[in-house]
């Protein structure tokens, strides 16, 4: 009887450690969310939409397609009602999201979890869509698009694209590559990834509607780089040195085809000096199935060999900073710190995704300006385009990303650029009004 007293009280205990731990690691996020709150304002503080307004009854919608005006000042009781809904029931799910992420012990009892599922040979995670390639590289699921939705995405394509050509600005669709390799995709049984076939479904309609595209995807099978090798084994991004290649592509080919006076020789590897961060890195799909089964990578940056000087101003964060590519470029704080699952590595580039990036090349006066519309595979990319301009502005206008609001047929009439670059993962609901 005191031997089941004692196992009993023992219990008890332990439970209430483990609910003390919680509420002390509540708090201390709670107070963390409200400093951060304080420190740095958010993308919502700008108002894009009144810098750059959409033109006629084209706005943006929440999901991001266009409404007419009267469908989006509709205020009536209802409306407001369903607003206040929705707005609580996303606070709670994300309080909810919080608190378990802020559990006692959390990230080991999912790493525990993640090194039973490994040994067990498991190779496909339902809940996050993560699997595990034939060569032992992480990646995510990515379903079918319906040949409808890429006929809309084509077709919103295609009239930014004739938009641009109406200012007289060359436009070009630029195909990033997916970390599948289209020619040997290394899939296990029971993975899904469509991603290439969707690519390859946006680029067939593209060219029907004579939009001129550039496949990256191509080049790398023309070069016959070795695909695999231009990602990281635990992200879905390209790396660092895959980006300054890609710029150099793109560079050489806006030159070919438009005579845009860019430099793409500054994308010469042999021209910058490799840093590396030892297992710094556990990348967005190593942090989903935790060290329990990644193994951290090195993380390096690229620093010019050559004199540099830049702007860049990033205006949803109020950030506007002048100096050396390195000292520019990077979030440097990101990069001190090793910490596998708050923050990450790649981010630290462009700081992260925001609405707008604007970057100047203070010792290319005479350069093209370029404006590029994409996504976070731009953040190391974008570095060393701009290194080839005069002037180079990154759009990043996805939903709860950059989440830039304004019309970017505005933007184009304002900045005036020399060529307009879109290259991002193709979406239905992103407007490019």
């Amino acid at each position: 009887m005191l031997k089941k007293f004692n196992c009993r009280k023992a219990v008890s205990i332990f439970v209430l450690v483990i609910m003390v731990f919680n509420f002390i690691d509540i708090v201390s996020w709670k107070r963390n969310d409200i400093l951060s709150r304080k420190k740095a304002p958010s993308s919502s503080s700008v108002d894009w939409a009144k810098l750059y307004p959409f033109q006629g009854k084209d706005v943006r919608t929440t999901n991001g397609t266009a409404n007419t005006p009267q469908k989006v000042a509709s205020t009536g009781f209802l409306e407001k009602w369903r607003s206040a809904a929705y707005s609580i029931t996303s606070k709670e799910k994300d309080l909810e999201k919080k608190c378990i992420y802020n559990m006692f012990a959390f990230h080991k009892f999912v790493e525990l979890n993640g090194f039973v599922n490994k040994s067990c040979g498991r190779i496909i995670y339902p809940t996050p869509g993560v699997f595990l390639l034939n060569n032992g590289q992480w990646t995510f699921n990515a379903k079918k698009v319906s040949a409808k939705d890429i006929h809309r995405t084509a077709e919103s394509i295609s009239g930014l694209a004739n938009y641009a050509s109406s200012k007289g600005i060359p436009f070009l669709y630029v195909q990033r590559p997916e970390k599948i390799c289209k020619y040997d995709p290394k899939m296990p049984a029971g993975a899904v990834n469509y991603s290439n076939q969707n690519f390859d479904g946006i680029i067939a309609d593209l060219k029907k509607e004579n939009v001129p595209v550039f496949d990256l995807r191509e080049q790398i099978h023309k070069e016959g780089l070795n695909h695999y090798s231009l990602f990281y084994r635990n992200d879905h991004h390209w790396t660092v040195e895959t980006a300054l290649w890609a710029a150099g592509e793109i560079g050489r080919k806006l030159n070919s085809d438009y005579s845009c006076g860019l430099n793409p020789a500054v994308a010469n590897r042999n021209l910058y000096t490799k840093r590396t961060y030892k297992d710094w890195f556990l990348g967005s799909a190593g942090q989903m199935v935790s060290l329990g089964c990644a193994k951290p990578e090195d993380f390096s940056v690229l620093l010019p060999d050559f004199q540099t000087s830049l702007q860049m101003r990033i205006p949803d964060i109020e950030l506007c900073k002048t100096g050396e590519f390195k000292d520019v470029i990077y979030n440097t704080k990101v990069l001190n710190t090793k910490d596998y699952y708050n923050s990450s590595c790649y981010d630290t580039q462009l700081y992260g995704n925001h609405a707008l990036t604007q970057i100047k090349n203070e010792l290319n006066p005479d350069g093209p300006k370029i404006l590029v519309l994409g996504d976070s595979f731009c953040l190391s990319m974008v570095p060393y385009l701009s290194l080839m301009a005069k002037e180079t502005d990154l759009i990043d206008f996805r939903n709860d990303q950059g989440d830039f609001t304004g019309s970017i047929r505005s933007y184009i009439d304002k900045m005036k650029p020399d060529v307009v670059l879109l290259t991002y993962e193709p979406h239905v609901l992103y407007s490019l009004k």
